[in-house]
């Protein structure tokens, strides 16, 4: 799980937006950070960006803003991806070396027991 904290403020017609998210584990780690953060930030936009925009309409919750996502959309599906290429490594061929890689790192494991035992003794 995540924790997120939000900050909003306006200041002369600019609008500022400052999200913070963490894992709950590491939250109280990072949330000093997030604060001095906030502390240290100072908004340099001059007020001659504003000087020949009327102030915008506020608009309905329900009406879309920018160009439609359907096309996003259907790419999210996977409708229109190319299928997958199964290459050289597909299905037991990856199984098999797998497995041999597993078997090969419980061989070196066990002979470096065995090696420290026979040392051991010897001593």
């Amino acid at each position: 799980a995540y924790y997120t904290r939000y900050l909003a403020t306006i200041k002369d017609r600019i609008a500022i937006l400052v999200t913070f998210s963490a894992h709950k584990a590491h939250y109280t780690k990072y949330s000093n950070d997030f604060i001095k953060a906030i502390d240290s930030l100072i908004v340099v936009a001059d007020k001659k960006l504003l000087n020949d925009r009327p102030n915008m309409p506020i608009r309905p919750s329900h009406e879309a803003i920018g160009v439609p996502i359907t096309n996003i959309i259907q790419d999210q599906t996977g409708a229109e991806l190319p299928p997958e290429d199964s290459g050289w490594l597909s299905g037991g061929v990856s199984k098999i070396f797998g497995a041999l890689f597993l078997l090969i790192a419980i061989g070196i494991y066990a002979y470096l027991k065995i090696g420290k035992k026979n040392k051991r003794k010897k001593r």
